[in-house]
């Protein structure tokens, strides 16, 4: 009897909480939600999505986002104060870019988030400066702030916000970046170092994703091209940049016709980089992209991946890519090693990472610290949490569907 009282108390929590979300988001494709399903018409995905922590907490979280750190004029602000309320100017084109990728995740799970993202993304007009985006408005331009946040947007536009207004808006930074490249395909971070010869790998990573979501999505072979060509080159064994237990450094510099690679690994390229190799596996099927994202990703859990413990990384400087990352490798493989590590991680922010006020760990902070019963900081920035936001929406969507969303 106990056991049919907690079943029947389970599906009734299920029922209760999917109907507030298709009422408070409308959440219907049709946008026109209104009846209470019966249990009988309710699918296990739909229980599922009802009843997984992982949805509710980052669902949490970004409504947290939207109503604290957007301001009058539809642009999210840098920080705000927790005691309060005020807040800050207008982020950066970093933090911008990553509020993207949460907003994606969130209208993936959630459709009520749709309309937040598709106009978000028309007001990042106010970053373009000349050919690319500044880092603020009239901002110097960052090649790596305008290739992530073109892949940010590509990935929008393959999923919830199919529209010109989208790709126009991708094209800014991720042309910004293919047409300043060298002959050696590469990249400095800012314009100001063009033509010395540098490879950083942030533009190109970023860059290659886009190509290779648009090539999934349009079968174009010039698109696929490009993803391929960036993959060779950044596992090219003269450029330094992969290294002997494939990981990924931050670049190289071609100097008197010799590669010199900098300092060593970070969780950011290398997460990149098993991305795009799945990204690549799923559109071509060739097998060896997979199996080369599956040694990234095992030499990345190994290094920066600590069990019970969190992920050594700042949330938004190989966090949530890392995060990303492993949801992309555990559905194309469906190894259940990389999921199970995605979750702990998860599990660590969820029970330890999260303060007194319910914000994640700041910037400034790894993802192994431990700010359960602690009172927020005095300022907390957007950066790290939409970071949070979006690695468990992701989590949350591949733990519900077993898969991460069709690029259609």
């Amino acid at each position: 009897m106990k056991k049919k009282i907690v079943w029947c108390c389970g599906i009734l929590f299920a029922v209760t909480l999917l109907f507030s979300c298709s009422v408070i988001g409308n959440d219907s494709p049709s946008g026109n939600s209104g009846s209470i399903p019966s249990i009988g018409e309710l699918s296990s995905d739909d229980l599922a999505a009802a009843a997984n922590v992982y949805k509710a907490e980052g669902m949490r979280l970004l409504d947290v986002i939207n109503s604290k750190f957007y301001n009058a004029q539809g642009r999210y602000v840098e920080s705000i104060n927790t005691g309060t309320g005020a807040k800050s100017k207008a982020c950066d084109c970093w933090p911008a870019a990553n509020t993207v990728q949460a907003l994606i995740w969130g209208a993936v799970n959630n459709n009520k988030y749709t309309s937040r993202l598709t106009a978000y993304i028309g007001a990042l007009s106010w970053y373009v400066n000349g050919p690319g985006y500044g880092y603020t408005h009239g901002g110097k331009r960052f090649f790596d702030d305008n290739a992530l946040l073109a892949s940010h947007l590509m990935r929008a536009w393959a999923t919830k916000a199919r529209s010109s207004v989208t790709m126009n808006a991708c094209k800014i930074g991720l042309y910004f970046c293919w047409n300043n490249k060298d002959a050696n395909w590469g990249l400095p971070q800012t314009e100001d170092k063009l033509g010395e010869g540098r490879f950083y790998t942030g533009p190109a990573t970023s860059q290659a994703i886009s190509f290779a979501i648009h090539s999934s999505v349009t079968g174009g072979a010039t698109d696929r091209h490009r993803a391929v060509g960036f993959w060779n080159r950044l596992n090219d064994p003269a450029r330094g940049i992969r290294t002997p237990g494939n990981l990924f450094k931050n670049g190289s510099q071609f100097i008197n016709g010799v590669w010199e690679s900098n300092s060593g690994p970070v969780p950011g390229a290398t997460s990149h980089m098993i991305t795009l190799g799945c990204l690549l596996y799923n559109e071509t099927g060739t097998a060896d992209y997979l199996n080369e994202a599956k040694k990234f990703a095992d030499a990345l859990m190994e290094k920066w991946y600590i069990a019970g413990g969190g992920f050594n990384a700042k949330p938004h400087m190989g966090g949530v890519g890392s995060v990303v990352a492993l949801c992309q490798v555990a559905a194309a493989s469906g190894e259940a090693k990389y999921k199970n590590a995605v979750k702990d991680i998860c599990d660590y922010l969820m029970n330890h990472g999260k303060d007194n006020g319910g914000y994640y760990p700041t910037r400034d902070m790894d993802w192994t610290v431990d700010r359960h019963g602690k009172n927020s900081p005095a300022t907390v920035d957007l950066q790290s949490q939409v970071s949070a936001a979006a690695a468990l929406l992701c989590y949350a969507y591949l733990d519900i569907y077993g898969h991460l969303p069709p690029l259609q």
